[in-house]
């Protein structure tokens, strides 16, 4: 029998974790939940004391920690911005709502109708913004989109773009995934749609550096996780393959 993982009771939730968050040194957990509620839990305490919570009245999409700030984004309302002691120090209204987050040198907030925006840790928004997106991935000093249209554009860290991937396909593409590889390397998995309908899609990956591919290697099967340092590269398949990246090879 599988053995099952213990429950901190101290912690122990009433409606569904949707996000959780670290502080690197603090010594800090943030829990986001469906309700709304935020909590701030002292790890260091003997009984994993909850210090403070937050509550923005719409469920939970992410939580992040920006040095000694909370960023919250929730679903309804958008983009939060909280003391550690969960005193409000601004907030940014998202008429869509918010999707996905991502927390760096500046706050990157992608809204329910596809605008990436981009925000300073104080609050103030840049001009630039991408619309049309799908999804995104910071890498070093730029960001990765997926538009709606099955294109991938690179931005630099202020969301103005540098590159754009030309399309690929006959009948055309769905793009599965982008991120980094080795090193300075990043990487497109793209599905080419089957010419004829019962033939197997061609599933592949290209690599590029800066704004030059590199090289493009076919897969066994749809990528599903990736993960990657300056030394390595691992991607796992849906058909259970877990295969390393040596060189931009496929191991």
């Amino acid at each position: 029998m599988v053995a099952t993982l213990p429950i901190i009771d101290a912690l122990h939730q009433k409606t569904s974790v949707t996000a959780i968050a670290l502080h690197p040194t603090l010594g800090k957990l943030l829990i986001g939940k469906k309700d709304g509620l935020v909590q701030i839990v002292d790890l260091e305490s003997e009984q994993n004391n909850i210090i403070a919570t937050i509550n923005v009245n719409s469920q939970i999409i992410d939580v992040a920690w920006s040095m000694d700030k909370i960023v919250v984004l929730d679903e309804t309302n958008g983009l939060h911005v909280f003391s550690n002691d969960g005193e409000e120090v601004w907030t940014s209204e998202f008429d869509a709502g918010g999707a996905e987050l991502v927390v760096g040198k500046q706050i990157l907030a992608l809204d329910g109708i596809g605008t990436l925006r981009q925000f300073t840790l104080d609050g103030q928004e840049y001009e630039s913004s991408q619309r049309d997106v799908r999804s995104f991935e910071m890498i070093q000093d730029s960001i990765l989109l997926i538009t709606e249209n099955q294109s991938v554009v690179k931005t630099d860290d202020h969301l103005n773009i540098v590159f754009e991937r030309p399309q690929r396909g006959e009948i055309g593409e769905d793009i599965v995934a982008v991120g980094s590889s080795q090193g300075s390397a990043w990487f497109v998995a793209r599905e080419g749609h089957a010419l004829v309908p019962g033939e197997e899609e061609a599933l592949e990956i290209e690599f590029y550096l800066r704004q030059e591919l590199l090289d493009r290697k076919e897969l066994k099967g749809r990528m599903k996780a990736s993960i990657s340092d300056s030394l390595n590269h691992f991607i796992g398949l849906d058909n259970g393959d877990l295969v390393a990246v040596n060189q931009n090879e496929i191991q």
